[in-house]
């Protein structure tokens, strides 16, 4: 090693990065969410817990995803079947690994296009 070259091994690893270190005392995001303000999250549970108003805008709501999922809407019908049977697991199937569908899982299918059916009458 010659006399122009820093010993790596002793330098703080860190030390290039103090400038733009936060000073004590003082916050990182100045400018954020002012105090007292209200999250989205917050808001909506307010609301949809607000008695007979909260439950007409959740009739709503889910009168709106049925109507998206009976259109064809994939995200609509998605949604509403991991709230109704929880997401599904991912795993590999190997050709020889029997059925997909359970006799269960198709009787649920059987029953779901039923009521597509009879709501498209």
């Amino acid at each position: 090693m010659t006399d122009k070259q820093p010993d790596n091994s002793q330098r703080n690893p860190a030390e290039h990065l103090k400038e733009h270190q936060w000073v004590k005392g003082e916050s990182g995001n100045a400018k954020g969410r002012p105090r007292g303000s209200v999250s989205l999250t917050t808001e909506l549970r307010r609301r949809l817990g607000d008695g007979e108003e909260g439950q007409r805008i959740i009739e709503a709501l889910v009168n709106r995803a049925l109507q998206g999922a009976l259109r064809g809407d994939y995200k609509f019908f998605n949604m509403i079947m991991e709230r109704v049977d929880g997401k599904v697991v991912d795993k590999v199937i190997h050709a020889d690994a029997g059925p997909v569908f359970s006799l269960e899982d198709l009787q649920r299918i059987e029953k779901l296009l039923d009521v597509a059916d009879s709501c498209d009458d």
